[in-house]
């Protein structure tokens, strides 16, 4: 069977509501030794959104498991702009 690949780039706008609490605790010394090195709230809201647009549930990702659905969200996902160039 004959395959094309394509690279296709995709701009994307979200919205993400996160409880405060939330990143009150991911932004600790403890927190950061023992998962990731998240330093400050727009590097934790950039984590959560790449991760949530992938379809990885909350409870998923290291470090989050402990916390439920309502604590951290999308709650808007619109697509902008997108390229598809078909690649030789």
């Amino acid at each position: 069977m004959d395959k094309r690949k394509y690279k296709v780039s995709v701009m994307l706008e979200c919205e993400l509501t996160v409880d405060e609490a939330v990143l009150k605790e991911v932004l600790t010394p403890q927190w950061r030794s023992a998962f990731y090195q998240l330093m400050t709230r727009e590097q934790v809201v950039e984590h959560l959104v790449y991760n949530l647009v992938q379809g990885r549930p909350l409870q998923s990702l290291d470090g989050f498991g402990h916390l439920r659905t309502y604590q951290a969200g999308l709650e808007k996902v619109d697509w902008l702009d997108w390229d598809v160039k078909e690649e030789k």
